[in-house]
């Protein structure tokens, strides 16, 4: 009888939300919190106790009693905004590890962070705690095992003066699919969409791979635990040759089911692949991007957080994580704070094609530029013929394009960065780097039945 994993001293706890303690118990269990005292009987082996909620402040004590006569304390309690750092490995990627490493430390006893411990066993096993699980203060070298996006994320993030919860749920390697629950995966019919599609099938059938394992390992312990946020760093091992063009419809289960798990639409801010050079001539991460980048475009409450070229593409895992969480930062300032803050790069809106050229108007686009002679890594197709290297130039917020070699006939195709590792020098004023685009969206790219654009 104890309650769930989540909870422990130290922690945070999501302010302006019910505040929710659950776990498992038979009988009776009473929680004194906050001066308050509520009680409630298990069900099925489960409880759940509700408190109202609570403005920012703290610390607190919260006292847990089961009918079998044991007791739990916890102390340090802190009211705040919680975020999940979500993802595979470079969510996952260590501060220790980083680019920034040690250095970078500072001491911020109001910022909490909660690694989740559980790892995943063969399918019908219970998963194993790889470690206690523990809130810990970012205090001391605590923080050089946090995840290096995050910490900087709550970095910048700090200087609101709020406290911040960091719940670290994330596997490296990991497929959207292991992150979706099962009734939600098959419900939606992908099963057998991606039959025959993965790569990588050797760590697909028996390990953590398989559509749900790390839902039912990790997330399954957080849920419905409130929170402000998920910042979601992840599509690297969804970047199949076939696959890839399944990541927007399964990206979209994953963020309705977690809502609906939640009990409530939070958001959702992605983070867009970095350029990676596994052959100039593919275009699968490509794909994936313009999949990310639909997805803050169709799916209510998605940003996206741009990709950065930090010089590192022949790294599938860039050290350099400051810039990333950062603009994760900025993003959940602009968007759920109102605060004057750019977070990403120019998007493109809408484009138009029109004689041998194409008008691509941007958003995030306020002194857009191109960041050195000539525009690089765009392409044009006109009607009849191949893709051919495009040139182009800024008119406000608005991207002209037209064929390098003087061509002339209608234009029916237009892409900027869309490789897999693009060097892009298309900019805003903030400095940040344009998302990779590509009109008309490609055939393989398949949309949630229920987009309307």
């Amino acid at each position: 009888m104890k309650l769930s994993d989540i909870f422990g001293s130290h922690m945070v706890i999501q302010r302006d939300r019910d505040i929710i303690f659950y776990g498992d118990a038979d009988g009776t269990v009473t929680i004194d919190f906050a001066g308050e005292r509520r009680s409630a009987e298990a069900d099925g082996g489960r409880f759940e106790i509700r408190f109202p909620a609570m403005s920012a402040g703290g610390p607190y004590t919260a006292k847990a009693f089961f009918s079998d006569g044991t007791e739990e304390t916890l102390s340090d309690i802190l009211i705040g905004d919680v975020y999940i750092a979500g993802g595979q490995s470079n969510m996952q990627f260590q501060l220790r590890e980083s680019f920034e490493g040690a250095s970078a430390l500072t001491d911020m006893p109001n910022v909490r962070f909660f690694n989740e411990p559980h790892i995943f066993r063969p399918e019908g096993c219970e998963p194993y705690k790889a470690f206690e699980p523990v809130w810990k203060p970012c205090t001391g070298d605590n923080a050089l095992f946090l995840s290096a996006v995050a910490y900087f994320f709550a970095l910048r993030r700090n200087a609101a003066g709020v406290p911040i919860g960091i719940i670290s749920s994330n596997r490296g390697a990991s497929r959207v699919e292991s992150w979706t629950p099962k009734e939600d995966f098959e419900a939606a019919g992908l099963d057998q969409l991606l039959e025959g599609k993965r790569h990588r099938d050797y760590d697909y059938a028996e390990g953590f791979n398989k559509h749900h394992r790390l839902f039912s390992a990790k997330m399954s312990y957080i849920l419905p635990f409130p929170v402000k946020a998920v910042l979601w760093y992840q599509g690297e091992s969804d970047s199949g040759y076939m696959e890839a063009g399944c990541y927007l419809k399964q990206f979209s289960v994953m963020v309705r089911a977690w809502r609906r798990l939640m009990n409530y639409d939070t958001p959702f801010f992605t983070v867009q692949l970095m350029p990676y050079s596994e052959g100039e001539d593919e275009r699968r991460w490509a794909v994936t991007r313009e999949c990310q980048r639909l997805a803050s475009e169709i799916i209510p409450g998605v940003a996206l957080v741009t990709l950065f070229d930090t010089g590192e593409e022949k790294l599938i895992h860039p050290t350099k994580k400051q810039g990333v969480g950062f603009a994760l930062a900025d993003a959940v300032g602009a968007m759920l704070f109102g605060e004057d803050r750019e977070f990403c790069g120019p998007l493109p809106a809408c484009c138009v094609f029109s004689g041998g050229r194409a008008e691509v108007t941007m958003s995030h686009a306020d002194g857009m530029f191109i960041d050195g002679e000539r525009l690089t890594d765009a392409k044009i197709k006109l009607r009849g013929k191949d893709w051919e290297d495009a040139v182009g130039y800024c008119d406000g917020r608005r991207l002209i394009l037209s064929a390098a070699s003087g061509e002339s006939g209608d234009a029916v195709g237009v892409s900027l960065g869309f490789c897999n590792a693009p060097k892009l020098d298309l900019k805003n004023s903030a400095g940040y780097l344009a998302s990779p685009f590509i009109f008309p969206r490609p055939s393989e790219i398949l949309m949630p039945e229920d987009t309307v654009l």
